[in-house]
């Protein structure tokens, strides 16, 4: 592995560099130039002023401009005081002041990972980060790894969107797909033309999950755009059929999934969970009542457990 090394800082970050090279060469590493191509880069950062600190985020972000795809590391001393500044700027690996030796390990696993299984159960969240989570995921296939998602609960909203960047999506028989198209909570005062804007940004939010969707199905933009505007649920099944996932786990344990009467409840091995407002079950999913759901919770029980059962 070509690894490149950058240091900023005190010399103890250059006595730690030092090292870190040394143990490299010792496990069979070739050092190569950080302005050049490199299979991993390595930032030893520093955070002794706010100069050392935009400098240490200008190294990180030009890193995979030169060889995208490589592994971008960062450790030293802004990993350790802004972990989550470091971590938005997209990056593979972050170690503190005391780890610089010890990760080490996992940049080599991470760089030679040919193989990713993700395990799947997301109500989903916030678009841009599953859009990022997607795009760098496919960025690992373009370089050869394999992607394999495995929805052993459900895949709504962003999680859709993570889980359509696998190249082999398997899904249980009951597990659940939604799609939908954006939503924004707004609050305060706006006139037409500020209230205009905040729906060309959701058009354009929806246009980018659209495009995740027909990579991954191939279906037209119409009829994606048809099935988020209807937040539309699917069984592994109906996931499949419509080309959204690729294999049914047939042997795999039902989920028993059930949905309530009005539909703005899902009950998930006895967890029940609550529906968005103004979203439904979809019909497909068995209905059952809340005496019912009583009955079944009750059923699952050991003897023991139900002797305690007060009449």
């Amino acid at each position: 592995m070509k690894v490149a090394i950058y240091t900023l800082g005190c010399k103890v970050n250059q006595y730690e560099t030092a090292a870190l090279e040394n143990a490299l060469r010792a496990r069979g590493h070739a050092l190569v130039p950080f302005e050049g191509p490199a299979d991993a880069y390595i930032i030893n950062t520093c955070t002794v002023t706010a100069v050392s600190d935009k400098k240490s985020r200008q190294a990180i972000r030009q890193a995979p401009k030169r060889a995208p795809g490589a592994v971008v590391a960062v450790c030293g001393c802004y990993a350790q005081t802004a972990p989550g500044a470091v971590e938005a700027l997209g990056v593979d690996l972050i170690a503190g002041t005391a780890e610089r030796m010890q990760f080490l390990d996992d940049l080599e696993q991470i760089a030679k990972c040919k193989s990713i299984t993700i395990r799947m159960n997301s109500y989903g969240g916030d678009a841009g980060v599953s859009n990022t989570i997607h795009n760098r995921l496919r960025e690992l296939a373009r370089n050869g790894a394999e992607l394999i998602c495995v929805v052993d609960g459900v895949a709504m909203s962003g999680g859709s969107l993570i889980m359509c960047a696998c190249d082999t999506v398997r899904v249980n028989p009951s597990s659940l797909i939604m799609i939908h198209k954006c939503w924004s909570y707004i609050w305060g005062d706006y006139n037409a033309d500020e209230l205009r804007q905040m729906a060309d940004q959701n058009d354009a939010w929806d246009k980018m999950q659209i495009t995740i969707y027909k990579r991954k199905t191939g279906l037209s933009d119409t009829v994606l755009s048809h099935m988020m505007a209807d937040t539309t649920y699917m069984t592994g099944k109906e996931a499949v059929d419509k080309g959204f996932a690729d294999e049914v786990l047939e042997d795999a344990e039902p989920l028993n999934i059930t949905a309530s009467v009005d539909g703005r409840s899902l009950f998930v091995r006895g967890r029940t969970m609550r529906m968005e407002p103004g979203t439904f079950a979809p019909d497909t999913i068995p209905t059952v009542n809340a005496l019912r759901l009583r009955q079944m919770q009750i059923s699952r029980r050991s003897p023991a457990d139900k002797k305690e059962e007060i009449p």
